[in-house]
């Protein structure tokens, strides 16, 4: 989805998507293999205090959207660089 984002003027969140493949079948993992991958994800994406990630599936395709706190429309250019 490229450099597009959606500005939640509102509640002064940006949103910014992109399209994610899986690297790996978690289908197999154990429930312990599950939380440590999850927490090794956790950890690897780094979030600030006014950040937040979710996983959308729609069908067969999936995507991350990654959301910020900001201050105007103009902070755009700070989330895109992450």
């Amino acid at each position: 989805m490229g450099g597009d984002y959606v500005f939640d003027a509102k509640n002064g969140i940006m949103h910014v998507f992109y399209k994610a493949e899986p690297m790996l079948d978690i289908s197999r993992l154990t429930g312990s293999q599950y939380v440590g991958l999850f927490d090794e994800l956790i950890r690897r994406l780094n979030l600030g205090v006014n950040e937040a990630v979710a996983f959308i599936r729609l069908g067969s395709d999936r995507f991350i959207r990654l959301s910020r706190v900001v201050k105007s429309e103009g902070d755009l250019p700070d989330l895109n660089n992450c």
